[in-house]
């Protein structure tokens, strides 16, 4: 009736001192994962030095995405400088199909920078809403040839109808 539990032969002794702790360490085990860790932690460098390294070419070899300084500012009847660095499509896609379109630089009035940018150079004019307050106006959009195609390194928006000659 009463159960019988058999005695425990496979649970080692204990220990007495923390030096008999230390000998029953499995050093070969220990060496293994050190060993492991040790690969880890170079193929992570390796995967991170890759990485940064990519990151970098890409930053000074690559696509040249913000060629141009340009941080739009203006007022309430004319804003400068609002989409450099836009190619020809993504200025299209915004105001439609250009009114004028000159191949070259075509100064607006009198002023013409002092140096331009190397590439072929054209001129569009279009309608459309810009500005502080995305009021409808004209806009004067000057773009360069580059690799990713027409890039805009200037633009002028006017507010109202303002006719260019």
């Amino acid at each position: 009736m009463f159960l019988t539990v058999p005695p425990a032969t496979d649970v080692p002794p204990r220990r007495q001192s923390l030096s008999d702790a230390i000998e029953s360490i499995d050093e070969p085990s220990i060496i293994l994962r050190s060993r492991w860790r040790l690969r880890y932690a170079v193929f992570l460098a390796a995967i991170l030095f890759v990485a940064c390294g990519a990151g970098a070419a890409w930053y000074f070899i690559g696509e040249d995405r913000n060629e141009f300084f340009g941080g739009g500012f203006g007022t309430n009847g004319a804003f400068f400088g609002e989409l450099v660095n836009q190619t020809q499509d993504e200025i299209e896609g915004r105001y439609g199909k250009p009114d004028n379109e000159w191949e070259g630089y075509r100064p607006l009035g009198t002023r013409i920078p002092e140096k331009l940018p190397d590439g072929r150079i054209k001129t569009l004019l279009l309608h459309g809403r810009g500005g502080i307050n995305n009021a409808e106006g004209t806009v004067m959009v000057w773009l360069v040839e580059r690799r990713r195609g027409w890039v805009c390194f200037e633009s002028t928006w006017f507010g109202g109808n303002v006719w260019f000659p």
